[in-house]
């Protein structure tokens, strides 16, 4: 009967076949009746896949002088339970591109010579086979492709013998079951110790000959098989099933966690579970569920990437180490698009880590690829120490990316409670393409994310944690496509970051900005500090945030977008608002620990609601509100704005330049206590406002203003020294060449020492006048009345009587 591999054709029956191709050539057969040979027929065979692949379901019988079951260049899977016989020839000849056969308990292959024979594939026997079976064996000889041949209970009565593939035998409860001898052939071949309920597996015995490698089988629900060793291994190990292996042993080589050619089909693929207590010096890799490192693995020394643990997946993998991995870490999850139906399930990548794990270039790193849209997530959980030591390292890399757009979210999140750095500096690549471009440098990177642009990033960064790069062109902290989130309560440290110029042969020298501590997003970025940041931070084109409470020593470079900038903590660096409306509101600071700005250029807007900042060098500002707390400009700095306001309760001073109008309700303190503040521009002090000066000996405050000043009533004309001012001295405070108006209603001196308030039209002076203490005789009270008195009248600044003071340069 000719059939196609979309048919299917069940036979509860009798067919009788004479010098025919088959009962059946393609397709999902069940037969659970007989197919035989006609008596004096020629040979036939009993189902022929010349049109199709086969796919045999057989409890009946098949019983003929050709092949029973002949799959030809078509793959095969055949479920036998009851008969498949030749009684001239081989039984089952299968020459497919992988071919499936599952010999059930109570079932019988049987052939003249040879039973079986198999190009590619696997063969579970737990039934009764007569006669020599050849895997690894196509209808030209002997094949390199691999075969596994799985023992379950099973028997042979014959040869079996393998091809010149990678092979396996699969032996439950170490059992054999072959009459006759076992040639492995050619290839690395594996000794597999299977097993279907918890057991413990001593490997390192003596193999069958033949035999290069052992391995290890572990299949049946809350299975756990433990492996372990009297003596230390120096193969490969090769792991399988879908349940947990546990290894104790100590191993030089590589384990390798893979059912990929032993069954075909996604529930048999991957190994549930594989925990590591052994000592392993090699590379732990597979794909699987869940992975734990309680022991130590070491990566091969000398190799150009040195893998120690390398785990894939297609839906869901749980990896954490609590031991020591020395060597490079990867974990990667995706699809490749086909079929083109998306994959419902979410892919999930997780880590966690609180042992030790370093190398020398990429030390973990958690990749997701996948073509059509589908939910991802990748975390990383680190409460102990991740490093990468050498050149152009990366201590941790997340990254995830998908090839075309669709709903499904995308997320990226980092907890650090432990140590996470990269300290090796910068690195050269050499691109063996000298005319062009010979090398190009590589920063080194403690924790680098990536993905799309609407991947969304986090980091925690907690109490304790540190994520550091502290090398030469170095940076701690990338985030690379959408919305990065950064928690931070503890340490980040990198350098000062600097631009950094390159050039190609196509085109003029550009160059680039590496910060030194955290790289944005372009996308946006959230930054929470409570912690530490020491070194520059550079922020992406879209709107961003910066709210810190905590410290951080380092340029700001806030790009395009709208930005906001909180500082509540302590502050010592410049900040660069780039392109866009830029705010930056100062909430803290102490004199001890101010906000130090060393420079702000392209803010828009500086709000200083409370705490204790400082201007060291210029700022250009389009507005600068001082609503509460201290805003100080030392010496050299250049303060710029086309109004200033200070409200009740708050301090304004400088010692430097201000190129404003300041409108003042509240403490103008010039000088910056003390010295000299030039304002150009207009002064207003309005009613309750108060001028506040400080006296030295050698020095005192000065305010020399560019404009007018103005002193509305209830103004206050505040003095402060530690020592008593030398009477007879004129303090010139004020000058202005637009004039001072107005006076102060209030003067308050220091201690008891009296004083006189001059003005004129264009300064204000104060003439420190003697004490007159109430212990004086009357004598001496009256001298100092009269000398007071004189020094109130004279003319100011006259070089006959009393000169104006002036404090030294």
């Amino acid at each position: 009967m000719s059939l196609t591999e979309r048919d299917t054709y069940s036979n509860a029956g009798t067919i009788l076949l004479g010098g025919v191709v088959g009962a059946a050539t393609a397709g999902h057969i069940i037969n659970s009746g007989t197919i035989r040979q006609a008596a004096g027929s020629t040979a036939s065979d009993g189902i022929d896949g010349s049109d199709g692949a086969v796919d045999l379901v057989n409890s009946g019988t098949i019983e003929v002088a050709g092949a029973a079951v002949r799959s030809r260049s078509y793959s095969a899977t055949i479920d036998n339970s009851g008969r498949l016989v030749s009684t001239a020839t081989t039984a089952v000849i299968a020459g497919g591109s992988i071919d499936t056969i599952v010999n059930r308990s109570g079932g019988v292959i049987a052939g003249s010579g040879v039973a079986v024979r198999m190009k590619r594939g696997t063969l579970t026997n737990a039934g009764t086979i007569t006669g020599d079976v050849l895997l690894g064996m196509g209808d030209y000889g002997v094949s390199s492709e691999p075969a596994t041949y799985f023992a379950q209970g099973g028997t042979i009565a014959g040869n079996l013998r393998f091809g010149n593939g990678d092979d396996q035998f699969v032996s439950y409860d170490d059992t054999i079951g072959v009459s006759g001898t076992i040639d492995a052939g050619e290839g690395i071949d594996t000794f597999v110790h299977a097993r279907g309920a918890s057991a413990t597996v001593t490997l390192g015995g003596p193999l069958l000959p033949s035999f290069e490698r052992e391995g290890a089988r572990a299949t049946g629900e809350g299975t756990v098989l433990t492996l372990r060793a009297d003596a230390p291994l120096t193969s490969d190990l090769l792991l399988s099933g879908g349940a947990t292996i546990v290894n104790t042993a100590t191993l030089t080589g590589n384990i390798l966690a893979t059912s990929a050619q032993l069954l075909s089909g996604p529930a048999t693929s991957t190994l549930a579970g594989l925990v590591n207590r052994g000592d392993v010096t090699g590379t732990i890799g597979g794909t699987l569920r869940d992975f734990t490192n309680e022991g130590s693995i070491s990566a091969v020394a000398g190799l150009r990437r040195q893998t120690a643990l390398y785990l894939t997946t297609d839906a869901t993998l749980t990896a954490r180490n609590t031991g020591t991995i020395r060597g490079e870490t990867m974990l990667s999850g995706g699809d490749s698009g086909a079929p083109i139906t998306p994959d419902p399930r979410a892919l999930t990548l997780g880590f966690t880590n609180s042992g030790t794990m370093s190398a020398i270039q990429a030390t973990l790193q958690l990749a997701a690829s996948t073509y059509l849209p589908r939910e991802t997530a990748l975390s990383l959980d680190n409460q102990g120490t991740v490093e990468a030591t050498g050149g152009a390292g990366e201590a941790v890399r997340l990254s995830a990316y998908r090839s075309s757009s669709g709903e499904a979210s995308r997320t990226i999140a980092v907890t650090n409670g432990g140590t996470i750095r990269a300290n090796g500096g910068e690195g050269v690549v050499d691109t063996s393409y000298p005319y062009y471009l010979p090398s190009y440098r590589l920063p080194a990177v403690a924790l680098a994310l990536s993905g799309d642009d609407d991947t969304a990033l986090t980091v925690t960064n907690a109490t304790g944690g540190v994520i550091e790069a502290t090398g030469a062109r170095s940076t701690a902290l990338t985030a690379d496509g959408g919305v990065f989130t950064l928690v931070n309560a503890g340490t980040i440290r990198g350098d000062a970051g600097e631009r950094i110029a390159f050039t190609n042969w196509y085109g003029p020298e550009q160059s680039y900005y590496r910060a030194g501590a955290i790289q944005g997003s372009d996308v946006g970025n959230i930054l929470t500090n409570s912690g530490t940041i020491i070194g520059s931070i550079a922020l992406g084109d879209a709107d961003d945030r910066i709210d810190s409470t905590g410290r951080i020593v380092g340029d700001i470079f806030l790009d395009d977008g709208d930005d906001r900038v909180m500082l509540a903590g302590s502050l010592s660096g410049a900040i660069d608002g780039g392109d866009g409306i830029d705010t930056v509101t100062v909430t803290g600071g102490t004199a001890a620990a101010p906000i130090a700005f060393t420079q702000l250029t392209d803010v828009k807007q500086l709000a200083v609601t409370g705490g204790y900042a400082t201007i060291a060098g210029v700022a250009a500002l389009r507005q600068l509100d001082v609503s509460g707390g201290r805003l100080v400009g030392p010496a050299g700095s250049t303060i710029s704005a086309p109004l200033i306001t200070v409200a009740r309760g708050a301090t304004f001073g400088s010692a430097g330049t201000v190129n404003a109008d300041l409108a003042v309700a509240g403490t103008l303190s010039p000088g910056a206590s003390p010295g000299e503040m030039t304002v150009n521009g207009n002064v207003a002090l309005v009613g309750g406002a108060t001028a506040l000066f400080e006296i030295t000996p050698s020095v005192y405050d000065r305010l020399v203003v560019n404009g007018a000043v103005s002193i509305a009533s209830g103004a206050t004309l505040q003095l402060v020294t530690d020592t008593p001012m030398r009477a007879g001295t004129s303090y010139q405070l004020i000058t202005a060449t637009g004039g001072v108006n107005g006076a102060f209603t209030t003067v308050q001196l220091p201690g008891n020492q009296p004083g006189v308030v001059v003005q004129d039209a264009g300064s204000l002076r104060q003439l420190a006048q003697f004490a007159q203490p109430t212990s004086l005789a009357p004598q001496v009270a009256n001298s100092v009345a009269y000398v007071n008195a004189a020094l109130a009248a004279a003319p100011r600044c006259s070089p006959r009587r009393l000169p104006c003071w002036t404090p030294r340069e």
